[in-house]
């Protein structure tokens, strides 16, 4: 009951960060949060934590509290996640003892390894007429090839959607969410993997009859990263959106050609960066570690010299404390992939672009991967090849020609560790190649040194003692 009081002035103190103000009944409360499924769940685990996105954190104290009361365990409440908030924070749930996660609200519905995980979406109001009539407005051809995509938020309108439309358009294809299961049961919209003909992508699956570039693609949602990064995908495709919040509908004119030019002179700036960050944005999503593996393996193949950061929560002022990396590259879920890099002191790419940037059997045709599950072994984008390219490449950036051997000089560093004497200190530094060692050996201001030798050695001795307000020395005034 602590645990919840201290939430309770959690809340109190962010309530004004909350997207939604509107107080839901107790019946409401069951309904959206679906509490039914959650004591199901909580009956058969020892130890449950309840993760909430910002926006639903006004009422994670109305939710843990019916919870607590009707299943007699105590829970916890996880409010601040170490990275994005729609993904599943394992490494919190873990601190505290748990064997079971509820995450609540906006998943991107990557796949966890370590702990349960029971996502409970939240069931957002929409006006079900108007979504029909702007359907009808936007595709008055009623033999449209039509692909329909939703935020998982509005999933349960879906089955109500479909029938009121299948029936008009024979030709709509509704998508369904992968939505990863629990101790081994399926979450309503679970396919199995043994359906090799549906399309999976970003946490939805549907089939199609013809080729892609056929169908026009309605979202209902707003504007996000979800959206995005299937307009990036599906560049071909022509996008509508109906956004229930807003009751507006509209065809999305999501600039596809501009975003890829940014996202090639990014690839450019990765060809000509000598020092790389790989960023760890993720503790919780599944091969993680192996991603970090192979991007590892590709950096010393084309002798990069490269730094592993994981700093939680991304923000620029955490990343510029590190003026040595030239560029990072990101290892994160499709969702907090795609960062705003103007925001950055340093540029940041994706693990399919640090790819194109190195590897010879990757060409730039204007197709993006954001998961970097399929890189991996047995990804549909995988490649076995680490050969990089060592032709000259002509940089359109400095319009100089570079040699396409990066980094001639990392020689016998192979092992990714170096070490250098400056003056009377060792400095021992975990990277590929010498790149650490040389910026530390030329910055101005370098750190205390410790003058071996030139110190008197003196006993130990007592030092301070009590708060740095009153200490035990000191006559309070």
């Amino acid at each position: 009951m602590a645990g919840s009081l201290e939430v309770k002035e959690q809340v109190k103190g962010n309530g004004a960060t909350c997207l939604s103000s509107r107080k839901r009944q107790d019946e409401e409360i069951w309904s959206y949060y679906e509490l039914e499924k959650c004591l199901q769940f909580i009956k058969d685990h020892k130890t449950v934590t309840l993760q909430f996105p910002d926006d639903m954190l006004h009422e994670s104290v109305r939710v843990s509290s019916i919870l607590q009361r009707e299943s007699k365990k105590d829970l916890f409440v996880l409010g601040d996640t170490s990275y994005g908030s729609c993904c599943v924070d394992e490494v919190g749930a873990e601190h505290i003892g748990s064997d079971g996660i509820i995450h609540f609200g906006t998943s991107c519905l990557t796949e966890t390894k370590r702990l349960p995980v029971l996502y409970v979406f939240g069931k957002e109001e929409v006006d079900e007429v108007d979504l029909k009539e702007k359907f009808e407005e936007l595709f008055p051809n009623k033999s449209e090839h039509i692909i329909v995509l939703y935020d998982v938020v509005y999933h349960h309108i879906i089955s109500y959607f479909s029938n009121e439309v299948s029936s008009i358009y024979p030709n709509v294809i509704f998508s369904k969410l992968l939505v990863p299961s629990c101790d081994g049961v399926k979450s309503e919209g679970d396919i199995s993997d043994g359906e090799e003909s549906f399309i999976k992508r970003f946490g939805r699956c549907f089939n199609v009859t013809r080729p892609l570039s056929n169908y026009k693609i309605f979202y209902i949602g707003s504007e996000g990263p979800t959206l995005t990064n299937f307009m990036l995908t599906y560049r071909d495709n022509q996008f509508y959106s109906y956004n229930p919040s807003t009751c507006t509908s509209r065809v999305e004119s999501l600039n596809v050609n501009q975003m890829l030019r940014k996202r090639y002179y990014l690839i450019q700036k990765a060809k000509e960066a000598n020092t790389i960050g790989i960023l760890v944005g993720t503790l919780g999503a599944v091969n993680y570690l192996s991603m970090i593996e192979r991007l590892k393996e590709i950096l010393k193949a084309v002798g990069k010299k490269f730094y592993t950061v994981a700093v939680g929560k991304l923000n620029p002022a955490k990343l510029a404390n590190f003026m040595e990396v030239e560029l990072y590259v990101i290892v994160a879920c499709p969702h907090c992939s795609l960062l705003d890099t103007q925001e950055y002191y340093r540029p940041i790419v994706t693990p399919f672009e640090m790819e194109v940037a190195c590897l010879k059997s990757r060409t730039w045709s204007g197709d993006i991967e954001l998961s970097y599950q399929e890189l991996l072994p047995g990804g549909s984008c995988h490649t076995d090849s680490m050969e990089s390219d060592s032709s000259p490449d002509f940089s359109f950036l400095t319009g100089r020609l570079l040699s396409g051997a990066a980094n001639e000089e990392s020689g016998d560093c192979s092992d990714g560790q170096s070490l250098i004497t400056r003056g009377s200190r060792d400095i021992l530094l975990h990277s590929q190649g010498s790149g650490g060692p040389a910026y530390l050996k030329n910055r101005t201001w370098q750190g205390l040194e410790r003058r071996l030798g030139e110190t008197p050695v003196s006993s130990a001795e007592e030092g301070r003692s009590g708060l740095p307000i009153n200490y035990s020395h000191e006559d309070y005034h």
